[in-house]
């Protein structure tokens, strides 16, 4: 994923983990919303 390098180049290792999680989590709880 070629916008990862970008953002570890921004943020650093740790912050792009961070971020990633946030958008799985934000994911996880559309999709949960649409489903009740």
């Amino acid at each position: 994923m070629p916008e990862t390098k970008e953002l570890e180049k921004k943020y650093g290792q740790t912050r792009v983990e961070t971020v990633l999680m946030h958008q799985r989590l934000i994911v996880r709880l559309k999709s949960e919303q649409n489903n009740a």
